[in-house]
């Protein structure tokens, strides 16, 4: 392998750990966000989501640094071209990154599926806000109207 492909190899896989520790903030920051949602605390609610928005940017960040390095070694942006870099791996180390690797996809898709009910629990939120907010015609007021 030549040192450039292994530079390349490298950088993948040090996002790889750099993202499970910010996936692990952000999963604590996405439930700690439900509670917030449900305990209908706005200003610790905005708190919440401006602590979220760094780590969402460096994920980002992250996952566009892998998509390149992919690139770079002339492969596509799918999960058979990260089996072909753990396959290119020492057996030393290969046992450790397949592992941190299927960690990442685990906590990819929790952060997911909290995200989800947060924005459900959100959505919710808001439509009880429109209607207490809003004022409706009482039901002597519509009698009233008929009358």
């Amino acid at each position: 392998m030549s040192s450039n492909r292994g530079q390349h190899i490298q950088a993948f896989m040090a996002t790889i750990s750099e993202d499970l520790k910010l996936y692990g903030l952000l999963h604590t920051l996405i439930i700690e966000q439900r509670l917030l949602y449900l305990e209908f605390k706005g200003d610790e609610l905005a708190k919440n989501l401006k602590q979220q928005v760094p780590l969402l940017n460096r994920l980002n960040k992250n996952a566009s640094q892998r998509t390149q390095c992919l690139r770079s070694l002339g492969l596509p942006n799918n999960s058979q071209s990260v089996v072909r870099i753990l396959n290119a791996l020492p057996e030393s180390v290969r046992g450790r990154f397949a592992t941190q690797w299927k960690s990442l996809n685990s906590v990819i898709e929790q952060c997911r599926k909290l995200n989800q009910e947060n924005g459900q629990s959100s959505a919710a939120f808001h439509e009880l806000l429109t209607e207490l907010t809003q004022t409706s015609i009482t039901y002597e007021e519509r009698l009233t109207e008929a009358l």
